[in-house]
């Protein structure tokens, strides 16, 4: 039996087990620090500089913007194609590039056929409107003169009454002869026939001349729409920009 020989060992303490480590771990701390207390010296974080040469603001968070390179193609979402009524002599007043507004002044098409044809239907106008105002004058003179007509007969046929009565009475008393009393009743009914045509020419007078009159206003007026129509196609010939936008090609080139 070694019971009594046996002896209970007490179990060694932490410190004397991890002493090495402990000691390794500490050595190695304190070397990391003397090693950032050299760089911070000779990095030159604790230099100082003057604060004129430092801008201060205010930094605010907000979104993260980032520039991205690629290539692509822009697709207009209305490109409208300008082009003249007419051919002619352009002159360009943009350029492809340009910003325009709606209703700007693009390009003028200079056509001298279109502006020859436009001077010569103008003539026209000119010449209708005054066969339109002498038609006019026409009509009032040719009135008056029916109108005149038809008074001067009323005149003879009254004159001519008068004398028929007179022929007629002296005829019966003896005074004048037969022959004297069928004159003046001839005379009366030539006044008569005459006073009949007058006033039949006064009635219509107004419609006939209101007929060329009319006539000569028609013609006047169709030729104001040629007028109109061709300084239409003139005016056409300055190209104006339909929208805001910016021109894309000019497919012209100039006084072309």
């Amino acid at each position: 039996d070694t019971a009594g020989q046996d002896r209970q060992l007490e179990q060694p303490s932490a410190w004397r087990r991890h002493r090495r480590l402990i000691i390794v771990s500490l050595v190695g701390a304190v070397a990391l620090v003397m090693l950032v207390v050299w760089l911070l010296r000779f990095s030159g974080i604790n230099a100082s500089v003057d604060r004129s040469r430092l801008t201060i603001a205010t930094v605010a968070r907000g979104l993260f913007v980032r520039d991205v390179a690629a290539d692509g193609q822009v697709v207009a979402a209305s490109s409208p194609t300008l082009y003249a009524a007419a051919q002619g002599i352009v002159t360009l007043k943009v350029h492809a590039g340009d910003a325009v507004k709606k209703g700007e002044l693009l390009a003028i098409v200079d056509s001298p056929d279109l502006t020859a044809k436009l001077s010569q239907e103008q003539a026209t106008l000119e010449s209708q409107k005054l066969d339109w105002q002498r038609a006019q004058l026409d009509a009032a003179s040719k009135l008056r003169q029916l109108s005149d007509a038809y008074q001067q007969a009323n005149v003879d046929r009254t004159t001519a009454q008068r004398e028929a009565d007179r022929s007629q009475k002296a005829f019966e008393l003896g005074s004048y002869t037969e022959l004297q009393a069928l004159k003046a009743k001839d005379a009366l009914e030539k006044a008569q026939f005459a006073y009949g045509q007058a006033k039949a020419d006064y009635a219509e007078g107004p419609k006939q001349t209101q007929f060329d009159v009319t006539s000569k206003k028609a013609l006047y007026d169709r030729q104001q729409l040629v007028v109109s129509d061709l300084r239409r196609q003139v005016e056409a010939l300055q190209v104006r920009s339909p929208v805001d936008g910016r021109v894309g090609q000019v497919q012209v080139s100039e006084r072309a």
